[in-house]
């Protein structure tokens, strides 16, 4: 097997719910040249869409502007490459005010609301923050919460957000060590419990696709092909359409 295809598994139709590949609106791809190599890699690995999800600081018809130009860059490029709109959120009043209010970011425009917490401090009103989302008919999508110091520092609140209502979204490069091992061990516990509802990449760079390609194998050697197809294309296409409940 070609490394380029290291990663991939046939017929997989994955779809990635969590990147950062629109370029020049904010830490994510630099250029319409990176952007499209993004998409090629992510081609490669057997991905067939992605939901770019611009941090939610970012301007928001500046972004949609943005997913249109990409758009037209693969075509005429003769790409196909499904892409629909998103956002990365935070659990912040503003934000989830806005979901409240109908003004949220979501996925496609439906009911999941994509959501990181801080990374370096615990968030004590999240049980109140996950009730107030699902009684507005939305779903919470929680991203990398193996990345986040309030799973870190207890293993249960996981199973606490899922309990509230929430759904828990691996990003793929932690099970490869590149935010520490740490990071990878709590993404290696949570998935042994089957705890994540879907996987995505957040890659961010070029740079980002070497550990991209690991973190699949990785994920692979770990859970049964059934499985890898629940995370990467079951249910991120569950979320795409609107539907409540994951499988």
């Amino acid at each position: 097997m070609a490394m380029e295809n290291a990663g991939a598994v046939s017929g997989a139709g994955f779809f990635d719910l969590h990147n950062h590949i629109l370029w020049d609106v904010d830490d994510g791809a630099s250029s319409p040249v990176e952007s499209l190599e993004l998409v090629r890699g992510l081609m490669r690995l057997g991905f067939v869409g992605a939901a770019p999800s611009p941090h939610s600081w970012s301007d928001r018809a500046e972004c949609a502007a943005r997913l249109n130009g990409l758009r037209e860059l693969l075509a005429q490029n003769a790409l196909s490459f499904s892409l629909a709109e998103n956002a990365e959120n935070v659990a912040s009043p503003e934000d989830v005010m806005a979901l409240l209010d109908g003004r949220g970011r979501t996925v496609a425009g439906g009911r999941w609301f994509l959501m990181e917490l801080p990374l370096a401090a615990p968030v004590p009103a999240l049980p109140n923050i996950l009730a107030m989302i699902a009684r507005s008919n939305h779903s919470a999508l929680i991203a990398h919460p193996e990345r986040c110091l309030h799973f870190q520092a207890a293993f249960d609140a996981a199973f606490e957000a899922l309990d509230a209502g929430a759904f828990l979204q691996l990003d793929v490069m932690s099970l490869a060590g590149a935010y520490g091992r740490r990071v990878q061990r709590l993404a290696e516990e949570l998935l042994d419990e089957s705890a994540y509802a879907v996987a995505a990449t957040d890659i961010h760079s070029t740079r980002d696709l070497p550990a991209l390609t690991s973190s699949l194998f990785r994920l692979r050697e770990r859970v049964p092909d059934d499985e890898v197809t629940r995370l990467l294309t079951a249910n991120p296409q569950r979320v795409l359409t609107g539907q409540a409940q994951l499988l």
